[in-house]
């Protein structure tokens, strides 16, 4: 194989890579990469991972960038879109389930309150 032909390969977690022997030797190679072709199924392990609640409705994968969204579909509110950088750091996901969360602590905190 080439220095610059690409070829595919998984990890000991199960992730998937499309790169060069030459992005193997220059720097760690990225999971979730535009030019992965694999980077949807790499999406798909890690959401399987941390056990996200929401499935994944896109077929294509567009990106990590700010304005670069991933579809996805909450039992409870419906589809919503979130980009694939605040998944990954911050396992987010649904906007409202997380606002009923905290309407129901605050809840919670004034029945404390009453009681007291």
């Amino acid at each position: 194989m080439g220095y610059s032909k690409r070829t595919s390969f998984s990890d000991s977690e199960g992730y998937w890579y499309y790169v060069s022997p030459k992005t193997i030797i220059d720097r760690t190679p990225p999971k979730f990469m535009l030019q992965n072709i694999h980077s949807l199924k790499n999406v798909k392990l890690f959401l399987y991972k941390i056990n996200y609640p929401h499935e994944l409705l896109s077929t294509e994968y567009q990106g990590s960038g700010k304005n670069s969204k991933l579809k996805f579909l909450c039992i409870k509110h419906g589809e919503f879109e979130i980009s694939w950088n605040t998944v990954y750091s911050n396992h987010a996901g649904c906007r409202l389930c997380g606002n009923d969360a905290i309407k129901e602590k605050i809840t919670m905190l004034d029945k404390l309150i009453n009681c007291l």
